[in-house]
This record gives structure tokens, sequence and C-alpha cells, in this order.
């Protein structure tokens, strides 16, 4: 899977480590920094294609100029179909560092659309992130023990 991509003058990289699920809520984290210097025109802003209903974002980093709603979604991720997306408002001036975002749920990776607009340039590619299916439970159980496993010791 592609855990970084080139867009448009930045890069953006799955945090090693990512995702991380702990109480049912998964957190995936990014890195985005520029390739070599600020590109022109400037970076206005940046989002990740989410699943519609299965994700809810629970929270997000930074919340400053973070959206989380399908009301002002990126437009080139809009044009093939992703409607619901995590979207962070930016600038050249403050768009390196990292952000996160955690979802209720534990999800399986997939490959995931991820588009940068700058001026009139709207830019996209794939990235690993999360997959509209549920991990399976742990041992193919829901929860508690499997008592199979002392039936069989048993006999």
């Amino acid at each position: 899977m592609a855990d970084s991509v080139e867009l448009n003058g930045i890069r953006i990289t799955l945090v090693e480590g990512y995702p991380i699920c702990v109480n049912n809520v998964q957190t995936w984290r990014y890195r985005v920094e520029f390739v070599a210097c600020p590109p022109t025109p400037g970076i206005s802003n940046f989002a990740f294609q989410l699943c519609n209903p299965q994700h809810n974002v629970i929270n997000f980093t930074p919340i400053e100029g973070a959206e989380y709603t399908p009301n002002n979604a990126q437009p080139c991720l809009s044009n093939i179909g992703a409607t619901r997306q995590m979207k962070w408002n930016r600038n050249n001036e403050n768009v390196v560092g990292e952000y996160q975002f955690s979802l209720q749920g534990c999800f399986q990776t997939t490959q995931i659309n991820v588009a940068v607009h700058a001026g009139r340039i709207c830019d996209f590619g794939i990235i690993t992130g999360p997959d509209c299916e549920l991990l399976p439970p742990p041992n193919g159980n829901s929860r508690g023990i499997d008592f199979s496993i002392l039936k069989e010791s048993m006999n």
C-alpha cells in the first residue's frame, strides 16, 4: 500500500505506527511537508476520503482549519463521489505538520483518495487509509472466551 503520496509540491505520509486502535477508537496520523519549497500557487486545503455512513469522526487535530462535513467538501474528491471527507483548510505558511483524526470503530486498511487544492489546481492521489469495513474481532470471537478450546481439552 502507498503510505506516502506527492501532490502539487507537498508530500503526505502516513506516520509510522499508525493507525492505532484502542477501545474501539482508531486514530490515523499523517505528516504533511513540502517536497522542495512551498508550491506556487499556494495550498488552500487538503482532504482525505472517508466512508459514508460508516466513518464517524470523533476528534481531529489540529482543530484550526479542520472540517468534517459534506457541506464544504473538497471539490475534486466530491467529483469522484467522495462526499464524506476529513478536510483541513490551510495555506502554504501553515500547512507543514502532523494531522490526525480518530474514527469510532476499528477499520481495515485500504487505499483511499487524498486531494490537495492549490489555486485552480486540484490534484488527487491515493494513500493508505481507513476501509469501509471493520476489522474482524480478535480470534474470530465477538467477545469473551472461546469455550470450544476448553471442551476439546477436557475430552
